[in-house]
């Protein structure tokens, strides 16, 4: 009978906990399609004006029968449609990366890339250009040289030096090839989870004869808050990229060899030279509206918004309907501060045309700085109804969410953005700063769990807690509440208080204090004392002490660990553990280890798997073998997931089996809520 009965209560929380698994992802599937289901826009579905990426091993498809694309199986270099046109190849440096970019008139196909020595090798099929063929960038150490091969063009680039590789990918409206370089310096390409640091305790207990785990979620976030970006700061949160202004976009035709080349030493970041070329054509021709634009255009990239300013309104006397003059003027005003007079211009130019997207973009952006962010996120979202997957309004809409303090909608936009342009550095950026401002709330926080215990020597065991915490981020915490456990035949409750205090901007301190006056299994009296630093952002050593009084005993334990966040969404966790247990007049000495292994599947889900190797001493209370010891392995696993609008769940299996034959299987289940 007894062994049914322990059967019974070990099927009890299994199957609870299988149907609330069940639950939690049909309930997520229902709240979050992102990230967990992601939906990139299909071909079929392009909206009116979109720019989107398209991947690389799509493109780079073997090609139809109809249109034979490849070299080597069409020896006479002929195909079934024109050859494409490199109209422009431009480069510049940007705050992480170097990137050059090489436009064309129509769709294109290419070969590679691969790298030989200090070059990138790329071949261009079926693409002709009029461009020079070598030019060599100031702003960044790099060059692109490009040699006719046929029908086909090859292409060759300069590694800038400290290179660690190239991200490369392929857009269109306008057609481009984009290579983004990073340096070593940076890691490579940056994540899009910057990891979380914990500071909780890990500890072996004998509470229960088995590990004790905090849960995922208790943790205290490692970057200040003083890095997040101010809502109304143009400068860091321009929402219109330079390179997209010249010209609405770079959709203009291939004009005249002087204004493209001007055009192009822009783009390479060569103001004064290209500038020098604006003057030369306006003295030819005074009344030459794009060299006029153009003149207006670096000017303002150069920093004299005042002189463009100026060189935009000459070109409106002329054509006071100027499209291009129009948005460029808007543009200034609006990095000027002159708020109003730029919305005016932006609400001309919808007047004529209500699906001007630049207009209504530039309107939302300005109205965002302006301080009206509910009225620029409804612009933000209209734009977003005629182009689903344009990307200044995602990141416009992203930011405006964020400056709302509205975390999860943000984050929720940028994922959705990083899914259609993967290596997006600005909106990498901004996302990272929204889970920093996430993280730096003052967050209450509410746990009550459930722990039971089938043991196959005894009678099982089970216990509760109840927890409550209140975290002001990379300052201080504080924490306090009760449990109850039953094993063994000892029943009584206890009672616990904590906190946690940052000392400096990367170490930790933290202290819990426990009480249960009237238990013999577990400890009567129990303080742990933990310090953490934080070295370089993705390494935390910590150094714990524990003593616990028990009914006959005392032990010491000390614990040095470490956590290491290896790779973006993960972190793995190592703790040794030194304990001298006193009992009987004498000290016995134990050494017992642990390791963890934490995978942040997305935002709201953790799952962590880990192993140890646990042993104890203990006092028998049998006078012919009053000493009592064994040795333990350790295999656990579980998952914390927030469900929906604070309320979480998580839930811990954990397996031991000893020397002596004896086996333990601890279910702990919680429901975690927090505000």
């Amino acid at each position: 009978m007894k062994a049914i009965s322990r059967k019974s209560y070990l099927l009890i929380p299994s199957f609870t906990a299988l149907l609330s698994f069940l639950i939690i992802v049909l309930l997520h599937l229902l709240i979050y399609p992102y990230p967990l289901i992601t939906r990139p826009l299909m071909a079929q579905e392009r909206p009116f004006r979109v720019q989107t990426r398209i991947p690389l091993e799509q493109r780079n498809a073997s090609p139809s029968p109809t249109t034979e694309l490849d070299p080597a199986k069409n020896p006479g270099g002929t195909t079934s449609k024109p050859q494409a046109r490199l109209e422009t190849v431009r480069g510049g440096r940007h705050e992480k990366y170097c990137s050059i970019v090489f436009q064309f008139s129509d769709e294109v196909s290419f070969g590679g890339p691969r790298i030989r020595g200090n070059e990138i090798l790329l071949k261009l099929r079926d693409v002709a250009t009029e461009l020079r063929p070598f030019r060599k960038y100031k702003t960044f150490d790099s060059w692109v040289k490009l040699k006719k091969a046929g029908h086909n063009l090859d292409v060759q680039i300069g590694l800038p030096r400290n290179f660690a590789k190239p991200h490369v990918f392929l857009m269109e409206n306008p057609h481009q090839l984009v290579i983004n370089l990073y340096p070593k310096k940076h890691g490579g390409v940056p994540s899009v989870f910057e990891s979380k640091i914990l500071v909780s305790p890990l500890e072996i207990s004998q509470s229960l004869g088995s590990l004790h785990l905090p849960p995922p979620s208790n943790s205290v976030y490692a970057i200040p808050a003083s890095q997040v970006e101010s809502p109304r700061s143009p400068s860091k949160a321009t929402g219109i990229s330079k390179r997209k202004e010249f010209f609405g976009g770079g959709n203009k035709q291939q004009g005249p060899v002087d204004l493209n080349k001007a055009r192009q030493l822009s783009w390479d970041g060569d103001y004064e030279a290209a500038k020098a070329i604006y003057k030369q054509l306006l003295n030819k021709n005074p009344r030459d509206v794009e060299a006029a634009i153009g003149l207006a255009t670096v000017t303002a990239w150069s920093g004299d918004h005042d002189k463009a300013r100026q060189l935009y309104e000459e070109v409106l006397k002329q054509q006071p309907a100027n499209r291009d003059a129009l948005l460029g003027l808007g543009r200034v005003l609006s990095w000027d501060g002159d708020y109003e007079a730029a919305k005016a211009i932006y609400k001309q130019l919808l007047n004529k045309n209500p699906r001007d997207v630049e207009a209504a973009i530039g309107l939302a952006t300005v109205t965002a700085w302006s301080g009206d962010h509910d009225k620029a996120r409804q612009l933000y979202e209209e734009v977003l109804k005629q182009q689903p997957a344009n990307r200044d309004a995602l990141l416009g809409l992203g930011r405006v969410l964020f400056w709302q303090q509205e975390y999860k909608q943000s984050l929720k936009i940028f994922d959705q953005l990083l899914v259609i342009y993967p290596g997006d550095q600005e909106a990498l950026e901004v996302r990272n700063n929204v889970l920093q401002a996430k993280e730096a709330k003052k967050q209450f926080k509410i746990r009550v769990a459930y722990q039971y215990q089938d043991l196959s020597f005894t009678s099982n065991a089970y216990g509760s807690n109840f927890l409550i915490s209140f975290n002001e981020p990379r300052k201080w915490g504080v924490r306090a509440g009760f449990d109850y456990v039953n094993k063994f035949g000892d029943s009584a409750p206890g009672y616990r208080v904590g906190g946690n205090y940052w000392v400096t901007e990367n170490t930790a301190l933290s202290l819990d204090v426990e009480l249960a006056p009237g238990h013999v299994v577990v400890p009567r009296q129990a303080y742990t004392l933990e310090v953490s630093q934080v070295i370089f952002k993705t390494f935390v050593p910590s150094l714990s002490y524990r003593f616990t009084h028990y009914a006959t005993a005392d032990a010491h334990i000390v614990m040095p660990g470490f956590t290491w966040y290896f790779y973006p969404r993960f972190d793995w966790m190592v703790r040794y553990f030194y304990s001298v247990s006193q009992f009987g007049g004498q000290n016995h000495v134990n050494h017992s280890g642990m390791t963890r292994l934490n995978w942040n599947v997305f935002d709201p889900m953790t799952l962590f798997l880990g192993y140890a190797r646990a042993n104890e001493s203990f006092d028998s209370g049998n006078p012919a073998d009053p000493y009592g010891a064994f040795s333990a392995d350790h295999v656990f696993a579980g998952f914390s997931w927030e469900i929906y609008k604070g309320v979480g769940f998580d839930f811990t299996f954990d397996y031991e089996k000893r020397n002596n034959g004896f086996i333990l299987k601890t279910f702990n289940t919680a429901i975690i809520y927090r505000w």
